[in-house]
């Protein structure tokens, strides 16, 4: 409950559509004085976000006009007939109000098309439009051959090859040996002795030199 509440009381048990008021009078209305803000204009205003007591009169329904700070006076003016509801601890108002005169400001074509679009059962609307979309953003998938084939016009020995296609192709977090084997026309013990054996760095400059393709 915020101490500037019975501001909002006194306002909401008010039939008048203006009430002029002193800063004094709105003091003994809440029972203490007001903060030295009271003598800055815009501690009067109207922005919701500008203090507690602001919100109190916004919620009764009223505004405030007319604020004479050297003469310490002001006018609240009623700016609706029917006060805002009760708002809980986080300033949310607890319930809503529905504003039926937006209700019917929808432009005319909201809607228009309702019930002309028939979608048949069992289609799956999260299923690619286009069965061949992936071909055509990256490509068709190549073949191993043609990864070969790639390969062999980069100018690779066959270790490289190898060690590359073990990179490219993984099963189980292994190499699939037999693929590579089958891919580059080369045994398959030749694969697993390229693979077993890790060569260093300048080993691998002079197989690259020197191996055959």
């Amino acid at each position: 409950m915020s101490k500037y509440e019975p501001l909002r009381n006194f306002l909401q048990n008010s039939t008048a559509t203006e009430l002029p008021v002193t800063f004094s009078e709105i003091e003994g209305i809440l029972g203490f004085r007001l903060p030295a803000s009271q003598n800055i204009r815009a501690w009067w205003s109207n922005n919701a976000d500008n203090n507690v007591m602001t919100k109190e009169w916004l919620a009764a329904g009223f505004k405030t006009e007319q604020v004479d700070i050297e003469g310490q006076k002001l006018v609240f003016k009623r700016v609706r007939t029917e006060p805002q509801s009760p708002r809980d601890a986080s300033g949310l108002q607890t319930t809503h109000r529905v504003d039926k005169s937006n209700q019917d400001r929808r432009h005319p074509l909201i809607g228009w098309l309702k019930g002309m679009t028939t979608i048949a059962p069992g289609t799956d609307l999260t299923a690619p439009a286009d069965p061949d979309w992936a071909d055509i953003a990256l490509g068709p998938e190549k073949t191993d051959q043609q990864i070969a084939d790639e390969l062999a016009e980069q100018g690779l020995n066959t270790s490289d090859k190898i060690r590359h296609l073990a990179t490219l192709w993984q099963k189980e977090g292994k190499p699939d040996r037999s693929r590579i084997a089958k891919a580059l026309g080369t045994r398959y013990q030749h694969v697993r002795n390229v693979l077993v054996t890790p060569l260093s760095r300048d080993d691998t400059t002079a197989s690259s030199r020197s191996e055959p393709n």
